[in-house]
C-alpha cells in the first residue's frame, strides 16, 4: 500500500473483518471498524481498531458517518439477509447506501466481499467470467457487485469460497449424518488465515478494478475431508451414498495467482483438519 493509502474502514468486523483489521493495525495502518452490536465495541478497541456502531437497516444508520468514512479504502463485508422479504432489493439498498456514503466522504476505493455461489454447480471448472444469476443468492450478489462497480470508485471484488477455520470448524457440518450425497464431489474452501491473508495482500498491493476468486488451490473430495474433519473434533464421521451424485464445480484461482502475490498457508483444506 502506498504511503498515502493508510486508513481503511472495514464495514462488518465479524469472522473475516475483525482478524483482517487486527492484521492491518499490526502492519501500521489506521483501521476503522464497524459492528452492529454494542458489546463488540470494546473487543475492537483492544485490537487497536477504532470502533463504530453502524447499521444498514437497509439505509445507513450511524451518528458517525463522517468519521467512519474518512478513509482511503472501504472494505465492504456484509452478507445478504436471507430472511428478508425481498433479499435482492434489501441487499442492493444496503450496498448502495454504503457505496454512496463512501463516495460522499471521498473514499476512492471499495473492496467488496462476494462469494463463489455466483457460479452454478454444473460439473465444470469456473473462472471469474462464468458468473450467472442462476439462483436467488447469485442474483443478490451479482446485483450488489454491479452497484459497487458502478459507484464511481475504484473497486475490487473478492468472491470467497466456503469459509472454514476459527469458530467455523468443518468437523461439525456433516457429523453423524448418513447416506450423504456426493462423496466424490470436489470442495471449494478457504481457511480463515488465507481469507484474511488474501484480503490483506490485495489491500497492500493495491490491486484495483478487478474481480477475483478466493479459494484454496486444492480441492479435496467431500467424503475423506468431512470424515477426517469430524474425527478431528471427536464427532462421529458421516457416511456417504456413492450412488447419489451431487452437483459440483471447481473454483479456478489462476487469475488471483497471476495478479496478487500471496502464498497460501493452507493450500489443501485437508491440512486444516488433520
Amino acid at each position: 500500500m502506498t504511503h498515502s493509502t493508510h486508513t481503511i474502514s472495514i464495514l462488518g468486523c465479524g469472522w473475516l473483518g475483525h482478524p483482517l483489521g487486527r492484521r492491518l493495525v499490526e502492519a501500521g495502518h489506521q483501521v476503522n471498524g464497524s459492528t452492529t452490536t454494542p458489546e463488540k465495541i470494546s473487543t475492537l478497541q483492544v485490537d487497536g481498531i477504532r470502533p463504530y456502531l453502524l447499521r444498514l437497516t437497509p439505509e445507513l444508520e450511524t451518528a458517525e458517518a463522517a468519521s467512519f468514512f474518512d478513509a482511503d479504502v472501504l472494505f465492504l463485508n456484509i452478507p445478504p439477509d436471507r430472511t428478508a422479504n425481498d433479499p435482492v432489493a434489501r441487499y442492493r439498498t444496503q450496498v448502495r447506501a454504503a457505496t454512496e456514503a463512501a463516495v460522499q466522504y471521498g473514499i476512492s476505493w471499495i473492496v467488496f466481499v462476494s462469494a463463489t455461489s455466483v457460479y452454478p454447480s454444473a460439473g465444470q471448472e469456473v473462472v471469474e467470467d462464468d458468473a450467472t444469476p442462476h439462483s436467488e443468492r447469485a442474483r443478490v450478489l451479482l446485483e450488489a457487485e454491479r452497484v459497487v462497480r458502478e459507484s464511481g470508485c475504484d473497486y475490487t471484488i473478492l468472491r470467497y469460497a466456503g469459509l472454514i477455520g476459527g469458530e467455523r470448524h468443518p468437523g461439525r457440518f456433516l457429523a453423524g449424518r448418513t447416506q450423504v450425497a456426493g462423496g466424490d464431489a470436489r470442495l471449494n474452501l478457504i481457511h480463515q488465515t488465507d481469507a484474511v491473508g488474501v484480503a490483506q495482500a490485495v489491500l497492500t498491493q493495491e490491486v484495483r478494478n478487478d474481480i477475483f476468486n478466493v479459494c484454496a488451490p486444492e480441492h479435496p473430495r467431500r467424503e475423506p475431508f468431512y470424515q477426517a474433519a469430524a474425527k478431528a473434533v471427536g464427532q462421529p464421521p458421516p457416511t456417504f451414498d456413492a450412488a447419489t451424485p451431487r452437483p459440483n464445480k471447481v473454483v479456478n484461482i489462476a487469475h488471483l495467482q497471476e495478479c496478487v502475490n500471496y502464498t497460501f498457508e493452507f493450500p489443501n483444506p485437508m491440512q486444516a483438519v488433520t
